[in-house]
Order: C-alpha cells, then sequence, then structure tokens
C-alpha cells in the first residue's frame, strides 16, 4: 500500500501544478475578457496633402462704369449684356430736349441782340453826321455792351452745344465688351450712377478664391493652377495664374472650429487671372488643388487625439511581457502639432512603430490594462 501511494505521488503533483496552473490561465482570460476592448493604428511617416479649394465669380481686370452725367430719360438702348463694342460707338441715347430748348432760346436771345445791335449802329452814323457829341458817346457806349453781351451769349451757346453733344449720347471710350446695363428706355438714369459697365477685354480676367491661410501659404506668386470655370452650363478647365494674395481678417478660430493654438486660424484671398476669349465675367469658378504640407512628421487622423490643460495627447499601447503572458496598458502621449487640415495632422512625439488607440469599448485612463483586438 505504501508503495502504491510513493508511486501515485508524483504523478498527483503533477496532477496538482497542471490544475493549478489551468485555473491560473482560465483566471486570467476571463479576467482578460473583462478588459476594454481598443482597436489601433500606426501613424504613418511623410507630408500631409492640404486640400485648397474655393469658389468665386470671374471679373474683368479693367472694369469701367460709365454714369449718367445728366439724369435725363432714355431714349435708347443700342447695347445689351456681352456686346463687343467699338471706341466711339454709341451706347445710350438720352432725352436733351430740355436743354434743346434752352440753347434754342439763347440763340434767339442772340438773334434779338443782333437786331438791336443794328438798331444802334445806324444811330451811331446818324450821331456822326449830325456832329452831335452825346448821341455819338451814347451810340459807342452802347455798341461796346453789345459786343460784351455778343461775346457772353456765344460762350453759352457753345457750352449748351458741347453739354448737348456730352450728355444726349453716351459712346464707348475704348473698344471693349458690355456689362451690367442698368439703362432701360423710357425711364431715368439718375445723374451720377451707372448706366452701364465696359470691360477692356486686353486687361484679361481675375476670379478670387477665399481659403484658409495656411493653405495659400503653399501657393506662390505666378504659379499657375487649374481652374474650373462653367461656361454655356459645361464646365471647362482653365490655366489660371496666381496673381496676388490679400488678407481677410481672422474670426479667431480654425476652419474646423478647434482654434488649435499655433496653426493659422486667419483666411486669405487669392487673386488668380484668367485669360479666355470665351470669358464675359460674371461666370462660376472654382479651385480643387492638392498641395503637399511643408512640414514633416507623424501624420495622423485628428479624431484620434485628445485636449486636456497640458495640450493634445494620444492614448498609445505599452506591453508589459511576462512569464505568463503579455499584459497591454494604454499610455498618454502628448504630441506637438505641426500642421494641421480639417481630418488629418502632422505631429512630432510619435514614431511609426507605436500603435495609437483609434478606438475603445469604454473611456480610457492612462494606465488603464486592455485587450488589443
Amino acid at each position: 500500500m505504501n508503495v502504491i501511494k510513493k508511486r501515485l505521488a508524483p504523478s498527483l503533483l503533477v496532477l496538482f501544478l497542471v490544475t493549478l496552473a489551468g485555473f491560473t490561465l482560465f483566471s486570467n482570460t476571463l479576467r482578460t475578457m473583462t478588459l476594454p476592448k481598443v482597436i489601433t493604428e500606426k501613424p504613418s511617416p511623410g507630408p500631409m496633402n492640404h486640400l485648397v479649394e474655393g469658389n468665386g465669380v470671374v471679373s474683368p481686370g479693367q472694369q469701367d462704369d460709365l454714369i449718367s452725367e445728366s439724369g435725363w430719360k432714355v431714349t435708347k438702348v443700342y447695347v445689351k449684356q456681352g456686346d463687343s463694342v467699338a471706341k466711339g460707338q454709341a451706347l445710350v441715347a438720352f432725352d436733351g430736349t430740355e436743354l434743346e430748348q434752352t440753347l434754342l432760346d439763347e440763340e434767339a436771345s442772340r438773334r434779338k441782340r443782333m437786331l438791336e445791335k443794328e438798331d444802334v449802329e445806324e444811330q451811331f452814323k446818324v450821331a456822326m453826321q449830325h456832329g452831335d457829341e452825346d448821341a455819338i458817346l451814347k451810340a459807342k457806349r452802347d455798341l461796346q455792351t453789345y459786343r460784351l453781351d455778343e461775346e457772353t451769349s456765344a460762350r453759352k451757346i457753345n457750352a449748351l452745344r458741347n453739354e448737348l453733344e456730352q450728355k444726349k449720347m453716351l459712346t464707348a471710350p475704348y473698344d471693349g465688351i458690355i456689362s451690367d446695363v442698368q439703362a432701360r428706355e423710357g425711364l431715368r438714369v439718375p445723374q451720377g450712377q451707372k448706366a452701364l459697365s465696359l470691360v477692356s477685354p486686353g486687361k484679361g480676367f481675375e476670379v478670387s478664391f477665399t481659403v484658409r491661410a495656411d493653405s495659400a501659404a503653399l501657393l506662390m506668386l505666378e504659379e499657375e493652377i487649374p481652374v474650373s470655370v462653367i461656361l454655356g452650363g459645361q464646365t471647362k478647365r482653365m490655366n489660371g495664374r496666381v496673381a496676388e494674395f490679400k488678407d481677410r481678417p481672422s474670426d479667431g478660430a480654425n476652419g474646423d472650429g478647434t482654434g488649435t493654438q499655433g496653426i493659422s486660424a486667419a483666411q486669405r484671398i487669392v487673386v488668380v487671372a484668367l485669360a479666355g476669349e470665351e470669358l464675359k465675367g460674371g461666370e462660376q469658378a472654382s479651385i480643387r488643388i492638392e498641395k503637399p504640407s511643408l512640414q514633416e512628421g507623424m501624420v495622423l487622423r485628428k479624431e484620434y487625439t485628445k485636449n486636456d490643460g497640458k495640450g493634445r495627447y494620444v492614448f498609445v499601447v505599452q506591453e508589459n511581457k511576462s512569464s505568463l503572458g503579455n499584459a497591454y496598458y494604454a499610455q498618454k502621449k502628448y504630441i506637438r502639432v505641426l500642421d494641421e487640415t480639417a481630418e488629418e495632422l502632422v505631429v512630432e512625439g510619435l514614431h511609426e512603430q507605436m500603435d495609437v488607440i483609434t478606438e475603445s469599448s469604454v473611456p480610457l485612463q492612462d494606465g488603464n490594462q486592455i485587450r488589443l483586438q
């Protein structure tokens, strides 16, 4: 009996140890199943692409408003939107009846004064024949007055004729294209207000796009960029040239509303020059260009990051190895943002071998044990 017990003892000990190990492993497995489940992703090195996009309306490089200097009623509009006109061509006729009547009255008054002058000249001849000194002096004074009146009347008539010529007909000051016709037949154009606009095709066209300041910084003056323009209901791709940058006040927040410190939230206006015989002005235009970021680092989706009082951070996986198996923990890792778009970040503080936690079954705290999916 003792011999049997001695023979069974080692086997029972082994069985006990195996059972104990099994319970330990089973217990660890059960415990692991209760841990937060996470999904991870490795950050990718390299530049991030910015999407530079915007919409605008094509406008002429030079456009002059031709105004009504008289405020008279419009009698005839000879042109319409988009018409090509030559220098000196009649554009709009105005009713100058009132000024014409004033001119006729002034001319009639002048003729009347000339008749009166003839009578005074006759009186002067008679006075000279009779040697009447008083009559001679009076006639001379009257003749001098009539000469002054005649000079004044002549100047007034010339001024009225010039005014009538200038105001009765609006003509093209140079070869161009008609735009924004405001004049309507039978209606008055208020004095000093625009009757129509004239575009100089030789000055080309331009379109302004409002984009994020950090995206605008990726463009260069004189750089050629593609512009999509809607012509006749169809989209045509045209070559544009970056002609100018203009500042636009910042609202103090990023385009995505995060207001991240250190990343420019301002917007800039990018003016792009266009050339094309088919352009008239007023066409809808847009740009959509991908430009690489000027900063290089680890590229990470913005949604994976969080903020606290110390700054922006992510959770990464920390692995602890042991004889009973590997354990994984969530570790808070602070990062420095170098550049960003609406969806992605270029950051410092990570390397491409790190596993960044992108999803978790429960909210995490620094040091929480986790299980990988």
